[in-house]
């Protein structure tokens, strides 16, 4: 029987994520993890057995489709599946990239995967847009034709032709920040600590996760929901929220941003003179974002890794083409997030 990946993370004591970012050469793992994985790759022969099935089969063709805007955090998502597809290069697969303007632009992904589909690639990395009703039909085409599909980052639903997927583990993301602003938020004697929460939409999974994760940290402490409110990713959206939150004169000590637009609730903070005193934290990280770290009117935030969800994402299907067998059900791969600080910023030059 040969060996996987899951044998070598056994093997190693690390996770499967872990083994696959270590062996692509390209993800963010120390050099000591590194040598570990790679002596117990060799040692059970997996790399060798990965280059002699590529030999033995055809190449492969698959297509990657992902979103432009936001731009600040979908290029770094170009960026990892451009640098996978160089380094799966020695297993005969080449990637194509294909874009569509954003994701908030469903009629628009769902002409480009139909013209995808005539060209019959052996499989499709998908980052989905928004209201997946309007694309979804023609993705179920892809399973019709047994082209398997892998989400990227944001997913649609898992229907037959959907082999597994890589995006961030939203729910730990809310107990990351439900934690954070317990601690940053100062304390009000036999008061509670309330805070909004502001989402996309609130009625998709990856939003309600953060909510359930924020609610299960905070269960038991002072720290309270004052509000969920949706932004649907547009930082005008989020500023008018902010002042719609202050308007009443309530108190809030703390806004969770759970999305993309932070910078809108940053603003606001600052055009009323309140930067500094309501705790803020956000998701992502790019240019525009650092400056109001940097400035002190976002107190945190909570970086993704989208490069590696990308990256991860190419080997996941590349690893499902060379199985060649169809897995019991998808393989989701969760990304870990992780909090940022305005004195770590310089260490993700990438994103700044």
């Amino acid at each position: 029987m040969r060996p996987t990946i899951k044998d070598i993370a056994k093997q190693v004591g690390v996770s499967p994520n872990t083994v696959s970012r270590a062996l692509s050469g390209k993800g963010r793992v120390a050099p000591e993890t590194r040598r570990r994985v790679v002596e117990a790759a060799e040692s059970v022969h997996y790399l060798r057995n990965q280059s002699a099935r590529a030999l033995s089969r055809r190449p492969l063709r698959v297509a990657a489709v992902y979103p432009v805007d936001p731009h600040e955090f979908y290029s770094h998502i170009a960026r990892g599946i451009a640098e996978q597809a160089e380094a799966m290069a020695d297993r005969r697969c080449a990637v194509t990239m294909h874009s569509y303007p954003s994701i908030e632009t469903p009629v628009a992904l769902r002409q480009v995967l139909a013209s995808l589909l005539e060209e019959k690639p052996d499989g499709l990395i998908l980052t989905c847009a928004h209201r997946y009703e309007e694309y979804g039909e023609i993705l179920e085409q892809y399973s019709q034709a047994g082209i398997p599909v892998v989400y990227a980052t944001i997913f649609g639903d898992m229907i037959a032709g959907v082999v597994g997927g890589v995006r961030t583990n939203t729910y730990a993301a809310g107990r990351i920040a439900a934690e954070f602003l317990g601690m940053v938020m100062p304390e009000k004697p036999d008061e509670p600590r309330r805070v909004a929460i502001m989402v996309g939409y609130a009625n998709q999974l990856v939003y309600q996760e953060c909510v359930d994760g924020f609610t299960d940290q905070a269960g038991g402490t002072s720290v309270q929901i004052a509000a969920v409110m949706e932004t649907h990713g547009r930082a005008d959206l989020a500023y008018e929220a902010t002042a719609q939150l202050f308007a009443g004169g309530g108190s809030v000590s703390g806004v969770y941003v759970a999305s993309h637009n932070s910078v809108g609730v940053c603003q606001y903070l600052e055009d009323r003179g309140l930067a500094g005193k309501v705790r803020v934290i956000g998701h992502d990280l790019y240019p525009a974002l650092c400056l109001k770290l940097r400035a002190g009117s976002l107190t945190a935030t909570i970086f993704q890794g989208q490069f590696d969800q990308a990256r991860d994402a190419v080997g996941l299907m590349v690893d499902h083409l060379d199985a060649g067998a169809r897995p019991a059900g998808p393989v989701i791969r969760l990304v870990e997030p992780s909090l940022v600080l305005p004195s770590m910023i310089d260490s993700l030059r990438d994103y700044i």
